[in-house]
């Protein structure tokens, strides 16, 4: 049960360090091959760019499991306790069916690449593989908006659970 309870709080970190790693590695390396070699590789530009695109659909998730997305906190200073929790729930509802809808558009994109035969020019990997990052982000991030309803939003709203927190978490 730990190893699942780790993961549910901390895999989109972990998949972000890692992405975050294999671009600056990449980047290191074109800068060692260009400057001191006279040598440039053209593979660690595509592959820094590919893990730049996953990294922002895993950000999505991360945010949302951190309470990072972007507020306006005059809302609450202006509204009572109960009222903005209930805001709260209706937003994170919105941004559920936001999701919900990028979710069922990068499946038709990313079915769209499963047929043809488009490859990378440098990695010579599929596209498909590329536009399995948007599915896969906008999966966690519904995963993550759902989990975020049961556990913070609606529990706040029926004045049952912990407070909505504006505050950073990441301070």
């Amino acid at each position: 049960m730990k190893p699942l309870k780790y993961l549910d709080e901390h895999l989109e970190e972990i998949i972000l360090c890692v992405l975050i790693t294999i671009i600056t590695s990449c980047t290191c390396l074109q800068c060692f091959m260009r400057y001191v070699l006279n040598h440039a590789l053209s593979w660690t530009d595509e592959l820094s760019k590919y893990c730049f695109v996953y990294s922002g659909f895993f950000s999505i998730g991360y945010c949302i499991r951190r309470s990072l997305m972007l507020r306006i906190d005059l809302i609450k200073s202006i509204l009572t306790a109960r009222i903005f929790a209930v805001v709260s729930l209706l937003v994170t509802l919105l941004m559920t069916v936001f999701f919900v809808l990028l979710l069922k558009a990068s499946i038709t994109t990313y079915q769209a690449y499963l047929t043809g035969n488009m490859i990378s020019p440098a990695l010579g990997i599929p596209m498909y593989y590329i536009y399995a990052g948007a599915v896969i982000g906008f999966a966690i991030a519904v995963f993550r908006s759902i989990q975020s309803l049961i556990v913070r939003d609606i529990p706040s709203a029926l004045g049952k659970g912990p407070k909505t927190s504006t505050s950073d978490k990441g301070e």
